[in-house]
């Protein structure tokens, strides 16, 4: 477990020096302060094109930050060969992968979050109101960005970052638009290909839409505490069979 903290520690530090993540939050942050602008325009729908576009800003940002830091957080270590000098400790190769995940997601979370209560401070100014709504929507977009972080250290543990980009970015898009193509399936003739497409659609493909809570937030919609639970539970055990699918592969891997 200590081994994994300083991995984790490591992980962090490193990227919240990286320039081009300071780079990403003041883009996000001068996105946000450009809504403010345009939702005046807007008369009575002010603190709804706010939210909108705050939270899809936001959401958009994290993913970028996630894949950037994500693809390159093992190859980046066989470059520099530190990952030889760290294997010849008693560090295990699944502490490792778990430790950089980890890393990773308090990156986000350091981010995500920051950025996400200087929205909120935002929005007060406009609608205190909003203040009881806005929270869960920012913090299901962390846990949809922690899913996104897992798929990607597998990528980056498996190949090189340029595929391991490619295939984050894929998973991403599969994952919102998996209620898209289940829908698509259900018009296939074939009964034994509906089935297949429904298994795999149900059990393979990531259900991102499931931590999409803007439109609850911007219509001043309750959502249920079942419903969130779910979200919660379904993204952090998604999450863990993708790091230890990570870390098998990586314990078969030749590094040499």
């Amino acid at each position: 477990m200590r081994m994994m903290i300083i991995i984790a520690m490591n992980t962090c530090r490193e990227g919240i020096r990286n320039q081009v993540l300071y780079a990403m939050v003041f883009f996000a942050l001068a996105m946000i302060g450009v809504s403010s602008v345009l939702s005046r325009l807007t008369m009575g729908q002010e603190y709804r094109v706010l939210e909108n576009f705050g939270l899809t800003t936001l959401s958009i940002i994290g993913v970028v930050i996630t894949i950037f830091m994500g693809v390159t957080l093992v190859q980046r270590e066989i470059d520099r060969r530190t990952i030889f000098a760290l294997l010849s400790t008693p560090l295990k190769r699944y502490q490792f992968i778990v430790g950089k995940f980890f890393g990773l997601v308090a990156i986000i979370m350091l981010v995500v979050g920051s950025m996400g209560l200087l929205f909120v401070a935002l929005l007060i100014l406009v609608d205190r109101s909003v203040v009881v709504y806005i929270w869960l929507p920012i913090a299901m977009t962390i846990m949809e960005l922690t899913v996104i972080a897992a798929a990607t250290v597998l990528f980056s543990a498996t190949t090189s970052p340029v595929l391991a980009a490619m295939f984050s970015i894929g998973f991403f898009v599969m994952g919102r638009l998996t209620g898209s193509i289940g829908e698509l399936s259900q018009l296939v003739e074939s009964r034994l290909a509906r089935m297949i497409a429904n298994r795999l659609l149900t059990y393979l493909l990531p259900h991102l839409e499931l931590f999409d809570f803007r439109a609850a937030a911007i219509y001043r919609q309750a959502v249920s505490t079942e419903q969130w639970l779910f979200a919660l539970c379904y993204g952090m055990t998604y999450s863990l069979v993708l790091v230890i699918v990570a870390s098998m592969i990586f314990e078969r891997r030749d590094i040499t």
